[in-house]
């Protein structure tokens, strides 16, 4: 980058997040946590694994108040601000 080789740490050490996010609006920030990890988690780990994982991010990234809130604008309900957005992105990766 910039000029320097790109080592082995770069590949452990960032990641890449899209500038718009692609979510299913009609879910829940814990719904959708909960789908990504079952997705992405090993298929052994166990639920409560999951469900604390979940909790985890969610206390981690201030979005624990908004669990239950719908991620996209639908039906008029409250919905997620522009970085509630961003911080479920960052968590779902």
């Amino acid at each position: 980058m910039n000029g320097t080789p790109l080592g082995e740490f770069m590949h452990q050490e960032s990641g890449y997040m899209h500038q718009d996010d692609l979510f299913v609006d009609n879910l829940t920030v814990i719904e959708h946590l909960t789908i990504m990890a079952r997705l992405r988690m090993d298929g052994r780990t166990s639920s409560l694994a999951r469900k604390r994982r979940v909790n985890q991010l969610l206390r981690q990234l201030s979005l624990y108040g908004s669990r239950f809130t719908l991620i996209g604008g639908l039906d008029g309900r409250k919905t997620l601000s522009g970085g509630e957005r961003k911080r479920l992105a960052f968590a779902t990766e």
